[in-house]
């Protein structure tokens, strides 16, 4: 990774920027959540997109709300989640609600499911969620750094608890408990509603201080009004450096693990170790093969070049004896060099070979300038 950047850290003084919504809904069955993220939704924005989950329930709102809707079928695979954020994001919708983000984790085909499977074919727990973890990372940023408000609902654990009613009666009660997902999802929205079954909701996080301590009953687009109203103060972020070409959130191969993930970390490793300018050099042809086949992403070969160059330019790597051997019983001597090849015709070696490739050897292996 290049750390350029940060070699000389400055602090600069908070400024107060427009964001967008980044809105948890965590309910029981029957709590809700569906028409309420669509409420919250239409105080938002006006195009509103729905990743729909549940098949296709979401359309019985449609006589009540203005909505598209992308209906998703199993195996809930990560990719699948990610790439319909994208294409809300291409599409121009003001307003992106995952219904529900839970089938991701526990859902057919979603991580929990994946991993038992992994599993049950020989692999290790511990392997096996390093080989998901990623994937659930990529979601998350996908999620966070979204151009769009984005509401994603999750299904709450269900237990009961015994309560009074107004008669003096003991009589159970069906509660949600902890949300359906990774543990810590939570700390990634600015505000989360946990909705009980008479449809009311309270936050159990609010940056906004909006709800603090309130119970809202049924959130309508009143409330998506509040929030948006507090998302606009301030100043509009600095637009980001334009780049050739944008760069995607990375997928994953058919092993489960992101692109060229392995492959990148066996070859810093092994520029790390590099103990001649030849193994360098290969290294590097396998980085640009990596590239063009596609099997390498354009920022991992990014990273690979760095620390190729500093490795050539913080070291005095020796030619292998092999090559020293070549450069002593050959005709003419080729160098190699990162960008181009030399060549001393034979005639010009006749008399002096013996004196001046000799006199070579020693400046050609601690040269920085040839090993950089």
């Amino acid at each position: 990774m290049n750390t350029s950047s940060f070699s000389t850290p400055t602090f600069q003084k908070a400024q107060r920027i427009v964001k967008k919504a980044r809105i948890g809904i965590c309910g029981a069955a029957g709590s809700g959540k569906t028409l309420s993220a669509l409420k919250i939704a239409e105080g938002l924005g006006d195009r509103i997109a729905l990743v729909d989950t549940e098949n296709n329930s979401s359309v019985l709102y449609a006589d009540r709300i203005d909505f598209d809707v992308l209906n998703i079928e199993p195996p809930f695979e990560i990719d699948k989640y990610i790439k319909a954020i994208h294409q809300a994001e291409a599409v121009g919708y003001d307003v992106l609600i995952l219904d529900s983000i839970s089938h991701a984790w526990a859902g057919e085909g979603g991580l929990l499911d994946t991993q038992g499977k992994l599993a049950d074919g020989g692999m290790n727990s511990f392997t096996a969620w390093r080989k998901l973890t990623p994937q659930h990372n990529a979601f998350i940023e996908a999620m966070i750094r979204s151009k769009l408000h984005l509401i994603a609902t999750m299904r709450s654990k269900m237990d009961y608890v015994v309560e009074t009613n107004e008669k003096g009666k003991s009589v159970p009660k069906k509660v949600g408990l902890a949300p359906v997902q990774r543990e810590g999802m939570d700390y990634e929205f600015d505000i989360v509603f946990d909705l009980d079954l008479g449809h009311n909701a309270q936050s159990s996080k609010d940056r906004s201080s909006l709800f603090d301590g309130r119970l809202v009953s049924k959130p309508d687009e009143k409330i998506g009004k509040q929030i948006l109203e507090w998302l606009d103060r301030g100043q509009q972020p600095a637009p980001a450096a334009k780049e050739g070409t944008p760069t995607e959130t990375p997928m994953f191969n058919e092993s489960g693990f992101l692109t060229g993930e392995k492959e990148a970390a066996a070859m810093l490793d092994a520029t790390q170790k590099a103990a001649t300018v030849e193994r360098l050099n290969s290294i590097e042809q396998s980085k640009f093969k990596g590239m063009s086949t596609k099997r390498l992403t354009e920022d991992q070969g990014k990273r690979i070049a760095e620390v190729i160059t500093v490795k050539r330019r913080n070291c005095s790597l020796p030619l292998s004896p092999k090559r020293h051997d070549t450069i002593n019983q050959a005709g003419v001597a080729r160098l190699r060099h990162p960008d181009t090849w030399f060549s001393v015709p034979q005639p010009l070696l006749i008399s002096f070979q013996v004196f001046q490739i000799t006199a070579l050897l020693p400046t050609i292996s601690t040269c920085p300038d040839l090993c950089c």
